[in-house]
């Protein structure tokens, strides 16, 4: 025979309450989290971004310097015409003689770039690395609905990015 005892029974496992408590605290830690890591995301894009135009930037400025003030694609480089994409990776990318033809001559300088022109790192165009190579007047803008990664102008040597999309800093990354 069992004898009967008045002490309380143990509750073995949780409660529905308590499950669902901890199920929202961990869904709040991981929303947070989730935020934090795209707006990191995002930082890293601009930093890299800042650096690919710093890099093209001073490329466009040496080959400058050592051609008589003459910036990329200004000059044919000998097989492209002047003003085209072409031309422009070209005389940043291979060495060059004094006038910007390219060649692997005793004299020629360069290259100014290694590889390639940077690939952009921001919406709409991450990933692309194509050049739009103009000879206007004046400061440029970017191209609305442009596939261009870039904009570049020959006749003055500014190198932007073709985006009006704003960085974290609240300016548009074409003004950078």
């Amino acid at each position: 025979m069992q004898r009967k005892t008045n002490l309380p029974q143990l509750k073995h496992g949780f409660t529905l309450i308590e499950l669902l408590i901890v199920i929202v605290i961990i869904g709040l830690v991981a929303s947070v989290a989730m935020a934090r890591l795209g707006r990191e995301k995002q930082q890293a894009n601009e930093t890299a971004l800042r650096l690919n135009l710093r890099q093209v930037r001073l490329a466009i400025q040496r080959f400058a310097l050592l051609h008589n003030g003459v910036f990329p694609a200004k000059t044919s480089d000998g097989t492209f015409e002047s003003g085209t994409e072409e031309c422009f990776v070209r005389q940043l990318t291979l060495r060059t003689t004094s006038d910007g033809t390219v060649s692997d001559d005793y004299h020629s300088v360069g290259p100014y770039l290694t590889g390639q022109i940077p690939h952009s790192t921001v919406r709409p165009i991450r990933g692309n690395t194509t050049v739009s190579v103009v000879a206007e007047p004046g400061r440029l803008s970017p191209s609305g609905g442009s596939t261009y990664a870039w904009k570049y102008n020959a006749r003055t040597g500014e190198f932007i990015c073709n985006s009006r999309a704003v960085g974290l800093d609240g300016k548009e990354y074409w003004k950078w």
